[in-house]
Formats: C-alpha cells, sequence, structure tokens
C-alpha cells in the first residue's frame, strides 16, 4: 500500500525502521527498572536496533513484576512497536503479536499516553493491513478520544524524558489521524473524502506535500 505522506510527526513511534544490533551497548550507570525502561527505550527507538529477542525478553521481565505501573506500560507499549517493527522487517506477513499487546493496552489503559500511543499504532497497523473503512472510522474517535496535550504541554515526566532522547523533536498532533484518514479514502478511490480531509489538515507543511504529491501523480 502506498502512503501518500510519511508520518514523521510520529516516526519514533511508527514509522522509524529498526537497524542494528544489541550486542556492545552501554547501559546508563542509573540503576531501577526506570532506568532499564529508558535504556531499551533508547535501544529500541532512538538507536534502532534489532535484537528483537533480545529487547522483548528483558521488556517481559519487567512486565511480569507489575503489568499495571507507569514502567510496565512503556515496557508493554514498547514490546507492541518492537513486534511491528519485526513483522515488516522480517517480512512475515503477520501483525498478530503486535496487536495482541497494543490493542488491550490502549482498551485498559486509554487514559495514560501509553494507551493513547498504541491506539495510534494499531490504527496505522490497520492501515497497513488494508483495513480502511475501520481506520477512518477508528482515526475519527480517536481524534476525539485522545488527549493530545499528553504529548505536548501536559507531557508527563516521564515521557518527556523519553521524549528528549529523540533528535526529532516534533510534537505529536492530530494531524496524524487526518492523514491516517487521507490515505484510507486514497487507498479507496474516494478522492472527494480525502480532498475535504486534505484541507482539515492544519500544519501547512503537511498539507502542501500531500497536494503536491498527488499532482506529482
Amino acid at each position: 500500500m502506498k502512503h501518500y505522506y510519511n508520518l514523521f510527526l510520529v516516526g519514533f513511534v511508527i514509522m522509524t525502521p529498526l537497524v542494528g544490533t544489541l550486542e556492545g551497548e552501554e547501559a546508563t550507570n542509573d540503576t531501577g527498572t526506570a532506568a532499564k525502561v529508558r535504556d531499551l527505550w533508547k535501544l529500541a527507538i532512538v538507536e534502532d536496533q534489532r535484537d528483537y529477542d533480545g529487547m522483548t525478553k528483558e521488556l517481559r521481565k519487567i512486565t511480569s513484576n507489575s503489568n499495571d505501573s507507569n514502567e510496565a506500560l512503556t515496557a508493554q507499549f514498547l514490546i507492541g512497536r518492537i513486534e511491528l517493527d519485526r513483522a515488516q522487517n522480517e517480512a512475515i506477513g503477520s501483525f498478530l503479536k503486535a496487536k495482541a499487546v497494543l490493542e488491550p493496552l490502549a482498551t485498559k489503559h486509554p487514559k495514560t499516553w501509553q494507551g493513547q500511543m498504541a491506539q495510534i499504532v494499531s490504527l496505522h497497523i490497520l492501515q497497513l493491513e488494508n483495513h480502511h473503512r475501520e481506520v477512518i472510522i477508528g482515526a475519527q474517535k480517536a481524534l476525539i478520544e485522545i488527549d493530545w496535550d499528553l504529548f505536548g504541554k501536559n507531557a508527563p515526566a516521564d515521557l518527556s524524558e523519553l521524549l528528549m532522547l529523540m533528535e526529532d523533536k516534533s510534537q505529536l498532533t492530530p494531524d496524524v489521524m487526518r492523514v491516517l484518514i487521507v490515505n484510507s479514502y486514497l487507498e479507496l478511490k474516494e478522492a472527494k473524502a480525502a480532498g475535504q480531509w486534505i484541507e482539515k489538515i492544519q500544519d501547512e507543511k503537511i498539507r502542501q506535500e500531500i497536494q503536491n504529491q498527488l499532482i506529482a501523480e
């Protein structure tokens, strides 16, 4: 499936490919579960590691101790994100492992940033699976349900600390959902509806880039 715009606003959540190896990485000098989660986030999201089994093994140790602690929720999200990348890079043709983690996280913890990120990534997976009607409905609900300020001015301290590790400081905004809707309408060849949602995109740069790509085709 062709995406008409790369979701750079959530590259660290959805689109960033994971590359490299885990061997030889140095952990921080901090101790404790929070530090371990931070180190694994850095390996999986920032430094793009591909030791899927090694990373998920360490993360599952954290979730097994407490399924509802803040660190455990972050670990659950990371497991889902890693399994999504595994499915894409190893071409295994199934997102079942990623969905098995992300969907319950989004359902059981909808008010947390981890649950809301899981909701966003789950919609992305639906689009990869060509379930475009479900994406359109789900993304419109997400525009209302997600507390977008959690990823901006009201970001909790733990998320702010993790995002400080990122080179790209782009803020997650509702435009991510609008782009998903546009992509799905275009895949369904419903150009009029896609055009209406393109006009709703707030970021002028994103809106113009999509329009330019459509003109170039």
